[in-house]
């Protein structure tokens, strides 16, 4: 997970997450949005899940969970992370941003979550 550098939910943490680009797929945008936030390259493995959130100040939204590998790169903090962190189920921070962030967790923990 990645802590928030900026509002909405500065200091808090999530999932890297972003929008999709015209003419973008969501497996690039997932890419794309990994790598800008956090530094790292990964290669998207498979959907995962999707949740619906709408407190967000920016609009109501989904996401969509993904899973990936990393398979390359370097965490640099930047303009949206000041730190990340892989965290598991029993080390989860107190801050997590959003609804969305906190029911996709809620979600991964009910089926058994992997760190694969």
């Amino acid at each position: 997970m990645l802590k928030r550098k900026q509002e909405p939910w500065k200091d808090h943490w999530n999932f890297p997450a972003g929008f999709v680009e015209i003419e973008e797929t969501p497996e690039q945008a997932v890419v794309r949005e990994v790598k800008e936030e956090s530094g790292f390259d990964v290669s998207v493995s498979g959907f995962d899940t999707m949740i619906y959130y709408r407190d967000d100040p920016r609009g109501h939204g989904i996401i969509l969970f993904y899973r990936c590998k990393k398979y390359g790169g370097v965490f640099s903090a930047n303009q949206e992370a000041s730190a990340f962190q892989f965290f598991g189920e029993d080390e989860l921070p107190p801050l997590i941003a959003s609804s969305g962030h906190q029911r996709m967790i809620k979600e991964l923990i009910r089926r058994g979550f992997k760190d694969d």
